[in-house]
């Protein structure tokens, strides 16, 4: 499901440097995910953490309000505070056909949850057709990824979702 969904796919480097190989995303705000994302917390919590609570709290409370990339981060990701978060912050990008917006939050790895998480305002009409994110990820070779979703294959159970 998270790397063979119509939701999940393999992110490319924007430049040909070489990098980690085989980051893979998805759109952890589409339905299908956010269900097997419960079970795999299910499954594999076994110590509290505060910061995967904090996001699964925030998801229940804000479905449907904004898009969420999900990256499956290395586990050698080191994540701070420093300058290559600030880089982060402002080179992620959501584009939707022609418009583009900026992140308007995150949710950093924790101990228990080894997923980096990307949050962009909701703003999708009937006419658009792509997905396209734009996204650093401090750490790791190959930092600016991409990933692009085609609107009409993200459907479940006959209705849109992302």
């Amino acid at each position: 499901m998270f790397r063979t969904s119509p939701w999940a796919q393999a992110a490319v480097p924007q430049s040909d440097t070489g990098g980690e190989k085989d980051i893979y995303v998805y759109l952890g705000s589409a339905r299908p995910m956010r269900e097997a994302e419960e079970q795999r917390w299910k499954q594999g919590k076994k110590e509290p953490d505060t910061v995967a609570d904090e996001y699964q709290s925030w998801m229940k409370t804000n479905a449907g309000k904004y898009i969420v990339l999900t990256v499956e981060a290395p586990r050698s990701l080191e994540f701070s505070e420093g300058e290559e978060v600030k880089v982060m912050q402002k080179e992620t990008s959501l584009h939707v056909d022609k418009r583009r917006y900026k992140l308007a939050m995150y949710f950093p790895p924790s101990s228990s949850d080894d997923r980096l998480r990307f949050a962009f305002p909701r703003e999708i009409t009937a006419k658009d057709k792509k997905l396209r994110f734009e996204f650093y990820v401090p750490s790791i070779r190959g930092q600016f990824r991409e990933a692009e979703f085609n609107l009409l294959d993200l459907k479940y159970k006959g209705q849109p979702e992302f």
